[in-house]
């Protein structure tokens, strides 16, 4: 048995345009899945959908106003396009007016249901899995991306101890002056590697004293200085203590939650942010072992 759209939408059949509009908006308030909890709300918000589609449709056909695929003419032939479409140039003002009146009605009509299949199309995401993985993923970039910020914020905990191991790399590279050397020194200290460049660390080795500056969570070195004689003899910042832009980029999933909605806006950053900010996490987690640090310091 065909449905009764017109009592879907609670109008009578002889229902204008505006009133069927009008129903529509009440009813797709009430029914929409986002303000109403109930269990039939989706399937109800769908039927209203369709029923207001459809009513449209009918009204466009009964008012003698054309549809979208009565404007695709013949290509390169405006005189045949005309004759295609029985067109017919107005006679009077008033018939230009009602026209322009029926043109808008049209624009208006296709800018009402566009709205109506985002509201639909955002409503079926939000109930697919690349929905959950998106919010599970930025659920994590977003606690590490804290914890880096807070630990790159907070004084930095300073620890006496030794060079565990390491490696002295020379590299020679021709210049105007003649050859020049560049020293980078690759050392161990609490099982991380860092690199420390400069003549300063010539001669340092296997068995020095240092002082560290860690940070807190996830005991990233910030600074090592070597000691000779209990003094400060060099000083240095590691390469990774510059990776802490990674912070940044982990709190770009903020964004999926302060501009959720059935925009296209929206689902850009939603897969924008399933890429950069994931390939940051991956990074920040695996680089030097920093995922192990923060269980085991």
């Amino acid at each position: 048995m065909p449905k009764d759209y017109h009592k879907i939408l609670g109008i009578s059949p002889h229902a204008s345009r505006e009133e069927i509009v009008k129903a529509f908006r009440k009813k797709a308030l009430a029914y929409h899945p986002d303000k109403n909890s109930s269990a039939d709300a989706k399937e109800k918000f769908q039927e209203i959908s369709l029923a207001y589609r459809i009513l449209l449709k009918n009204t466009r056909v009964n008012s003698g106003i054309s549809t979208s695929s009565d404007f695709d003419p013949p290509k390169n032939n405006f005189s045949e396009a005309k004759k295609h479409r029985g067109y017919q140039a107005p006679k009077t003002s008033e018939e230009r007016s009602e026209r322009i009146k029926k043109a808008k009605q049209l624009a208006k009509e296709k800018v009402e249901k566009e709205r109506v299949d985002e509201l639909i199309y955002h409503q079926q995401f939000k109930k697919s899995i690349r929905y959950k993985i998106s919010v599970i993923c930025a659920v994590l970039c977003i606690l590490t991306g804290t914890l880096l910020t807070i630990d790159y914020v907070m004084p930095y905990a300073k620890q006496k101890t030794i060079i565990e191991e390491q490696l002295l790399k020379v590299e020679k590279s021709k210049t105007l002056e003649g050859l020049q050397s560049e020293y980078q020194n690759t050392i161990v200290i609490n099982k991380q590697k860092l690199i420390l460049n400069g003549m300063d660390f010539f001669f340092v080795q296997k068995g020095d004293s240092v002082i560290v500056e860690k940070t807190h969570f996830f005991h990233d070195i910030m600074n090592v200085s070597v000691l000779n004689n209990g003094k400060i003899i060099a000083e240095e910042r590691p390469s990774e203590s510059v990776y802490s832009v990674a912070a940044l980029l982990l709190l770009l999933p903020f964004f999926n939650f302060i501009l959720e909605g059935p925009t296209m806006r929206y689902h850009f950053v939603v897969i924008f942010n399933l890429i950069v900010p994931n390939i940051a996490l991956i990074y920040a987690l695996l680089e030097n072992n920093r995922l192990f640090r923060l269980f085991g310091g």
